[in-house]
């Protein structure tokens, strides 16, 4: 059985974006010790408020994934090439990527995960749930986290609320519980890394 725990966003570590535009909070990020500015990470996980237009930083060593969790979407480049992102659709793109966005809807919230490929796997899922339903969370990995990005639910012992983030060390399969009318979260699970 895996080693379950709370990470509270209150507890969220805040840094200035690699571009110094912005802020980002830091739920979690590997090995210990790694810097998210030097880019000397394997994997870092973060929530970030986007209130302007303009370019995104570049990490050209990692792939990156984007979920808006709060406001309606968000536009982004690559170079000429757009694409809408509504909120809570998963998207990946390379870290290399000249990479800029708009925001026709006004300011959003995503949630963003960077990996190096060559080191870690990654599985991502965007869960909905509805009061009464349970969902197996099942890890076959070394290491796994459940975003909470609305509402509030159980997991063994542990309830996480909104922005809360549910850790997992090593192998598991865990019911996921609502406690709210609705859930929305973001499973990512990792493999192929000693975290």
């Amino acid at each position: 059985m895996g080693k379950i725990s709370i990470l509270r966003s209150k507890d969220y570590c805040r840094l200035p974006w690699k571009n110094g535009q912005g802020y980002t909070d830091q739920i979690a990020i590997s090995p210990d010790g790694s810097h998210f500015g030097a880019g000397d990470f394997s994997w870092r996980l973060s929530t970030a408020a986007v209130t302007s237009p303009g370019p995104f930083s570049l990490f050209p060593e990692h792939r990156r994934f984007l979920a808006i969790i709060e406001g309606r979407g968000i536009e982004i480049f690559h170079g000429e090439e757009k694409k809408f992102l509504p909120a809570f659709m998963a998207y990946q793109f390379s870290g290399a990527s000249d990479t800029r966005c708009e925001l026709p809807f006004g300011q959003v919230v995503d949630l963003n995960f960077f990996w190096r490929p060559e080191q870690v796997k990654v599985h991502f899922e965007i869960v909905t749930l509805q009061q009464g339903e349970d969902f197996l969370w099942a890890s076959k990995g070394p290491a796994g986290f459940l975003f909470v990005a609305e509402g509030k639910l159980q997991v063994a012992d542990h309830v996480g609320q909104r922005l809360d983030t549910l850790s997992l060390r090593g192998e598991s399969r865990l019911e996921i519980q609502p406690l709210t009318p609705t859930v929305r979260a973001i499973s990512i699970l990792l493999s192929g890394v000693n975290s």
